[in-house]
């Protein structure tokens, strides 16, 4: 039990709480220098008989106007309740025109859950992920390309799970006006799971509300492909959400 909810955790909501709530696809948007952003969300989620509660709070920080700065904080509200594994990231927007645009993302997770709960790896690890958009209003398409490299304190989870994984998206949105957008997403991914072969993957469909250019309230539901035989992915999951920008 305690494995399949650390694999759900890390491969699976991890993806969720870094990119624009509900979708997994991040954006190579940078909040431009000395501006903010403040993102909070909720998800609840199936995997078989489990269902579990999570939660993420992010703040980013904008250090240039193409570089950003972030911690993520995310939670676990359904026993066993706790922090998870906080990360420190950037994202760099290397390249922009009318069109196109691609940045990149470096994380590193610290070990602040407690991985005798399931809540953590117990030690440090890293993300780095390609992002790549094209504009072509109303339409906005996003791809994704990662790769994680997690490390285990435990002897148990070193034998239950990867160490490198990796995982693509694909979103498209379409802007209906100014203030509804319709958001839709789809990837696969490497099991972390050592015993399973599967490349499980997932379909995603949202909506997003921004009442103001700087606030937007979201929601989204998520349902895993190819996923009985794995626990990289849940079943189903349901989430709300809100970004504020300032």
């Amino acid at each position: 039990m305690r494995g399949r909810l650390l694999a759900t955790l890390l491969c699976g909501l991890a993806p969720i709480a870094y990119a624009t709530h509900p979708l997994v696809s991040d954006d190579p948007n940078t909040q431009g220098s000395a501006h903010h952003q403040i993102e909070a969300n909720t998800d609840w989620t199936r995997q078989d008989e489990t269902r579990t509660r999570v939660g993420t709070f992010t703040y980013s920080y904008g250090a240039l106007d193409n570089l950003d700065v972030y911690v993520n904080i995310p939670l676990t509200f359904t026993p066993p309740s706790g922090i998870n594994d906080v990360s420190l990231g950037a994202k760099w927007r290397f390249q922009e025109n009318d069109t196109l645009s691609s940045a990149l993302k470096p994380e590193l997770l610290l070990p602040s859950g407690d991985e005798t709960r399931g809540l953590g790896s117990g030690r440090a690890s890293a993300r780095l992920t390609a992002i790549v958009a094209y504009d072509a209003q109303p339409w906005r398409l996003l791809g994704n390309v990662g790769v994680s490299v997690n490390r285990y304190k435990r002897q148990a989870d070193r034998d239950l799970n990867r160490s490198i994984v990796w995982q693509a998206s694909a979103s498209a949105w379409y802007a209906l006006n100014e203030q509804w957008k319709l958001l839709s997403d789809i990837g696969v991914g490497r099991a972390l799971d050592k015993a399973s072969q599967a490349y499980p993957g997932f379909v995603l469909a949202g909506l997003m509300y921004s009442p103001t250019p700087n606030l937007d309230f979201d929601a989204g539901i998520r349902l895993g492909l190819r996923c009985r035989s794995c626990s990289a992915l849940s079943d189903r999951q349901v989430g709300v959400g809100l970004a504020a920008r300032f």
